[in-house]
């Protein structure tokens, strides 16, 4: 079982600042789309609706995170990317 750390004691400091850089990061890379998500829906012709989707992922994929481990949904995430790579291709090979 771990040790709890003492209040005011030097691994306290340092726990409590690593806490929040790592919440800091966490938000930030989350929440970075946001202003980008009226330049999608402009370069994709997608709906403000369509385009906020890939913020909604996000929140999604942290609670399959959780739920499941980072290895399988990894893995999971990698093969999902790489088939809609791959109709990605064919379907601009099909339109030239």
């Amino acid at each position: 079982m771990a040790r709890l750390i003492d209040k005011g004691t030097r691994e306290y400091t340092c726990a409590l600042i690593m806490m929040f850089f790592g919440s800091l990061a966490a938000f930030g890379a989350e929440y970075c789309l946001q202003p980008v998500i009226p330049i999608l829906a402009q370069d994709f012709n997608l709906t403000p609706t369509q385009a906020s989707l890939s913020m909604s992922f996000g929140t999604i994929g942290g609670t399959f995170l959780s739920n499941y481990g980072w290895s399988g949904i990894v893995v999971f995430e990698t093969v999902i990317l790489t088939i809609g790579l791959i109709l990605a291709i064919i379907l601009y090979k099909k339109k030239e």
